[in-house]
């Protein structure tokens, strides 16, 4: 019997918040989570705000807050928090010091976790 937590369940379309657009993925393989896409905030976000991005199923979720730095656009990078509650959190967008968000700045995402 395969281990559920081992089992590929391929690429799956995770629903963004109303504040982003294009696409963001996420599945289990190999007993670890992806979510994976590119992303672009619909209008600025503030310096220093805490924006939810989607929300994770309860199956996909980290049993701790895992906390991941992604790449922003330019030199840009930005912290990603994914918490036990499933959602994603941005924050902390710039390079030496927080600057607002840009909208339609391209914002990528790869992130994982044990599942």
């Amino acid at each position: 019997m395969l281990n559920k937590d081992l089992a590929d369940t391929e690429w799956q379309n995770l629903s963004l918040t109303s504040n982003f657009q294009n696409d963001l993925f996420y599945r289990r393989k190999g007993g670890k989570i992806y979510v994976e896409g590119a992303i672009q905030p619909a209008s600025q976000i503030a310096a220093n705000q805490q924006t939810t991005i989607a929300t994770l199923p309860e199956e996909y979720r980290p049993d701790r807050t895992a906390y991941n730095v992604c790449q922003g656009g330019g030199m840009n990078r930005f912290y990603l928090t994914a918490n036990v509650d499933g959602s994603l959190v941005i924050q902390k967008y710039g390079t030496t010091q927080d600057i607002p968000i840009p909208a339609g700045v391209w914002l990528s995402v790869t992130i994982d976790f044990p599942a």
